[in-house]
């Protein structure tokens, strides 16, 4: 049975013989990336809220959970890969770069063009955030020091499913 971090590990290999990086043709891809991302942007969001209105699910709960997820998905892949690569400063740093992009940047945009109206939902969800962080924080002083072992972060994700089933 083949694994995907196999599979991983085969692509990242490839990837290490193709030396040559065209600077241009770089260029080229980002462009065409960053146009398709907004199309799937527009796509998911549209989605999304129809997907919430055929359920009767709140646009609430399906933001916290599939928009969530989908937009997260970047950064899952880039940090596993990171891992594997043992580049484990870009994985945290991208998790916490983009943590901290959502929370500051896009809030902080947000907000100014629309103000944004704090519900006591909202305050739960910042709370329960504040929490899991002070956990992670926590984690990294237990055992070997600087670390979050398969337990602890089994522990996180095992977090992240009440907090999604809790949810519905």
């Amino acid at each position: 049975m083949v694994e995907i971090k196999d599979i991983i590990k085969t692509y990242i290999s490839s990837k290490k013989e193709q030396a040559n990086i065209n600077i241009f043709l770089s260029i080229i891809f980002i462009v065409i990336g960053a146009i398709l991302l907004k199309y799937g942007g527009d796509f998911v969001v549209d989605y999304s809220v129809e997907i919430a209105n055929y359920f009767n699910i709140s646009q609430r709960v399906i933001g916290l959970t599939i928009v969530a997820i989908g937009t997260a998905m970047p950064e899952l892949v880039t940090s596993i890969i990171a891992i594997i690569k043992k580049d484990t400063d870009l994985a945290v740093g991208n998790l916490v770069g983009s943590c901290v992009l959502n929370l500051l940047l896009i809030l902080g945009i947000g907000a100014v063009i629309t103000p944004l109206e704090f519900s006591n939902q909202f305050i739960k969800n910042l709370l329960i955030l504040l929490g899991v962080n002070i956990l992670i924080w926590l984690f990294t002083f237990m055992g070997k020091k600087n670390y979050i072992n398969r337990i602890q972060g089994g522990i996180l994700f095992i977090t992240f499913v009440i907090y999604i089933y809790q949810l519905f």
